[in-house]
């Protein structure tokens, strides 16, 4: 029997629609004319949608459509495709002759607002949470191996392992994270370092260097974290800059080869001390990957105004919270019965004194 169900606005985007839902046959659904968004096989996620339908022998969560005259058998009934584009996909290429699918009537307009509503409504799982739910996952099953849950997930193990490693980025990293201002590629970098308190030297950088240029800068920092523990010296708070091989941008490289009379080559060599063609042919790639004098002169600049300026704020933190501390002792101290004078009220005494004398 047909199942007859109010959907709520708040949980699927639209309200009072008369839902019945039934397992249809895959061949009698009619794709729209227009999608919101295609479908694109050769992704990671479609794959990975595929292969998780394919485990539970079809979609968790029912497609919308509705009854339309069926315009490929005049005078029959089909069913346009409203929602689930992706999960119809999966279960084309996995060759399942019927679905789950929640009937509705609505027209075209009903179904633009009903697709963008939809599509805005949904919420992602947020990277950190999907870790956690990893490791639950495992700690539940302590037989498992990672290649078992990787099998168990349709994932390879190295991208299981990666995914398993955000667990060990700071607190403050991982909220960064979730909140998409730091790349996945990236927080998987800074998962290496260790302690965690180390990852917050390397937030700017996360977030305005190339991945290329980042990862240099932290796997030199973990090796020179990992010398001083051989040697029982400290490595200091804040890695020395060390210049990292990236190479420069398409744009900037096709300047040089598109416009010979305005090329910075005989600076370069100049800078480099190039006296043969082998000497020019070396500095032009040093300056490619930014490893020419005048480049790391600009970059060791840059770094040392960025710790600079994260130094600055740091102060200026840590000197708001013990403004905040004074002021809280002082209220203390007055509500006690003891008399405090402020900062301001002791330099104005200050001042009197110097003005009695």
């Amino acid at each position: 029997m047909a199942e007859t169900a109010v959907a709520s606005r708040k949980e699927t985007g639209f309200e009072n629609v008369r839902a019945r839902v039934e397992s249809i046959p895959m061949s009698k659904i009619r794709l729209p004319k227009y999608a919101l968004r295609d479908v694109n096989r050769n992704t990671l996620e479609f794959q990975q949608l595929r292969d998780s339908i394919a485990a539970s022998d079809g979609p968790l969560m029912s497609i919308l459509v509705r009854e339309i005259d069926d315009p490929e058998n005049p005078g029959k009934t089909a069913y346009g495709l409203i929602d689930g584009l992706q999960r119809f996909s999966c279960c084309q290429d996995l060759g399942l002759t019927e679905i789950g699918a929640r009937i509705v009537d609505m027209d075209d307009a009903e179904i633009a607002e009903t697709q963008i509503i939809a599509n805005r409504s949904r919420i992602e799982t947020k990277p950190i949470e999907y870790t956690n739910q990893l490791h639950r996952m495992l700690n539940a099953n302590p037989t498992w191996t990672l290649q078992d849950l990787a099998d168990k997930l349709f994932v390879k193990e190295a991208w299981l392992r990666d995914r398993l490693a955000l667990s060990k980025l700071h607190e403050k990293i991982g909220a960064l994270v979730d909140e998409g201002k730091i790349l996945l590629s990236y927080a998987y970098v800074l998962a290496k370092l260790r302690p965690d308190t180390e990852q917050l030297n390397f937030v700017d950088q996360a977030q305005t260097q190339t991945l290329q240029e980042f990862t240099g800068h932290v796997q030199n920092r973990v090796k020179e974290l990992r010398a001083a523990t051989r040697t029982g010296k400290s490595a200091g708070t804040q890695a020395e800059y060390t210049p990292v091989p990236h190479i420069r941008p398409l744009r900037d490289i096709k300047v040089q080869f598109e416009n010979p009379a305005a090329s910075i080559a005989p600076t370069i060599c100049e800078k480099m001390n190039a006296e043969t063609p082998v000497d020019g042919f070396l500095a032009g790639i040093a300056w490619v990957l930014n490893m020419d004098p005048a480049t790391i002169e600009v970059l060791k600049q840059q770094d040392a105004d960025r710790k600079a300026k994260t130094l600055a704020a740091k102060q200026a933190k840590d000197a708001e919270k013990l403004a905040k501390k004074v002021e809280e002792a002082r209220k203390a101290a007055e509500a006690a019965g003891i008399k405090v004078p402020d900062a301001s009220s002791a330099e104005t005494d200050e001042e009197d004194e110097d003005d009695d004398n």
